[in-house]
């Protein structure tokens, strides 16, 4: 049986759909119950400038805790000694990609005096759609080099006789956007307008056909 090994590759766009914003949240003191203390109230600031901008607080979610405790190195004793605790907190909200909100959110939680880092993430909701559609465009593509290849070689192309595929990471290029959000303790008001024109979001299909062929 002969063969005809023929390579397609699809990539398919979709408009962001969603927003993800991922929080950074750190708190350092000599003292154990103030360094908890301190990123309890930082989180509750947090919370509350998203109750404000009319968002459930419990679509914030924690994805990681941490504590621990800081040394520094005495030069005299040569050895490292206690310096402080360190605490931070990083969480996740997603909403639908709505410009008007995100802007009231951010304007929020700017001055909220929580403190927090923020990174801005564009996506998609529905990514398995995204790369079924990558996957038919593959497809396409290799019988369509299947054709050619064969009219050229001279030869018919028989029945197909094996696909094999792999899949690619769907990527997020130029979607992400990191700033934070400093403590404003006077009465100063800034405004946040962010307006952007994003790149669609894509995923990469690789499909490979393996068709038999006739004199």
């Amino acid at each position: 049986m002969r063969l005809l090994k023929v390579r397609g590759v699809g990539r398919a766009e979709a408009i962001p759909d969603l927003i993800i914003l991922s929080f950074g949240i750190e708190s350092k003191e000599e003292d154990y119950l103030k360094c908890i203390r301190e990123l309890d109230l930082q989180t509750d600031a947090l919370r509350a400038s998203l109750t404000k901008s009319g968002i459930d607080k419990t679509e914030l979610k924690t994805t990681d805790f941490d504590v621990r405790i800081k040394t520094m190195y005495n030069e005299i004793t040569k050895r490292h000694i206690f310096d402080s605790y360190f605490a931070s907190q990083k969480l996740n909200l997603e909403f639908p990609n709505d410009k008007k909100l995100l802007n009231k959110i951010i304007f929020n939680i700017a001055h909220s005096n929580s403190g927090a880092e923020i990174s801005l993430n564009f996506t998609v909701k529905d990514k398995e759609r995204l790369i079924r559609k990558a996957m038919a465009l593959a497809v396409h593509e290799a019988k369509e080099n299947a054709v050619t290849l064969a009219k050229a070689a001279g030869v018919s192309l028989g029945k197909l006789h094996q696909i094999d595929y792999g899949w690619e990471e769907v990527r997020f290029s130029n979607n992400e956007l990191n700033f934070i959000c400093e403590d404003r303790k006077s009465n100063e008001k800034m405004d946040y307008n962010f307006d952007f024109e994003l790149e669609g979001i894509s995923a990469s299909e690789s499909v490979t056909l393996f068709y038999e062929i006739e004199d």
